[in-house]
């Protein structure tokens, strides 16, 4: 057992993804090479683990633990009894991790690419960051929306055609419990068109909206540019992202994954704009 620890050490750093990976070459169910993504499924690990699963394998290999045979595959390099203590081990840190020791907050970094091919994607690939701790955008909102207990809120000032489908898709992907709301922006020429393409769809959804657009005594008005889609009161992106077609689909976008107190204290921001927002009938 001592001769694992340097090795246990380095991929323990992802807890949850190297248990799964190690249980997975243990029980045969991963031997032979196999890409990032192929991985990921023999684990039972969702896909938007790939960036984690790639880095873990690249600290292991240091260690003889995994070979790499190409870029894009991998496979086990030591006995499946070998694989086995250490899947036993990391299950024992993952549940540590989550039963007694708690982070009070945890982030991830989600990144939408510009449309293919980009020069952002190369120079990523270039420095080895392609992947590795990186989270899509598009895996990143129907995890959110699945994980929902409660409630699901989107907070969005922009809302194209484009946006108004994938919101549908999102807030069709939470459970029929949760409650649904959106937090968009009016103009002086009127509610955004995406909303009004899709506002039956969401009714029936029962998404209840809210306008935070505010008139100000003396002129002008009060409203906002930031982007959150809020799961619960415990798990928040917070970005650039808008519903629209530029940010789903073509243009760079960044943000984060909050969980925990961070996300708490996001979820106590909408509660207030919620509160002064207006409620569309």
């Amino acid at each position: 057992m001592p001769e694992l620890l340097p090795g246990f050490a380095v991929i323990a750093q992802w807890p949850r993804v190297s248990a799964a990976v190690c249980a997975a070459a243990a029980e045969g169910r991963w031997s032979s090479p196999l890409s990032v993504a192929a991985i990921c499924s023999a684990a039972h690990l969702p896909l938007m683990r790939q960036g984690d699963v790639d880095a873990m394998l690249k600290a292991g290999a240091a260690h003889a633990l995994f070979r790499q045979h190409s870029p894009m595959s991998w496979s086990p390099f030591v006995e499946k009894a070998i694989m086995e203590r250490l899947a036993l081990m990391l299950q024992g840190a993952s549940a540590y991790l989550e039963s007694v020791h708690h982070e009070e907050d945890e982030v991830e970094v989600v990144l939408t690419k510009p449309i293919r091919p980009s020069e952002l994607e190369r120079a990523l690939g270039e420095a080895g960051y392609e992947q590795v701790g990186l989270v899509a955008t598009g895996e990143i909102f129907p995890a959110m929306a699945a994980g929902a207990n409660a409630q699901l809120i989107v907070m969005t000032p922009f809302l194209d055609l484009a946006g108004a489908e994938a919101l549908v898709q999102l807030f069709s992907g939470s459970a029929p419990a949760v409650s649904r709301r959106l937090i968009l922006r009016s103009s002086p020429s009127g509610l955004p068109d995406g909303y009004l393409a899709a506002a039956d769809r969401l009714h029936r959804l029962g998404v209840t909206v809210f306008d935070y657009r505010l008139e100000r005594d003396g002129g002008g008005f009060e409203t906002f540019h930031a982007k959150v889609v809020l799961a619960d009161r415990n798990w928040a992106y917070v970005g650039s992202t808008n519903m629209n077609q530029w940010s789903l689909a073509y243009s760079m976008e960044l943000g984060v994954s909050l969980k925990g107190r961070a996300a708490a204290r996001i979820a106590r921001v909408i509660d207030a704009v919620a509160k002064i927002a207006k409620r569309l009938p």
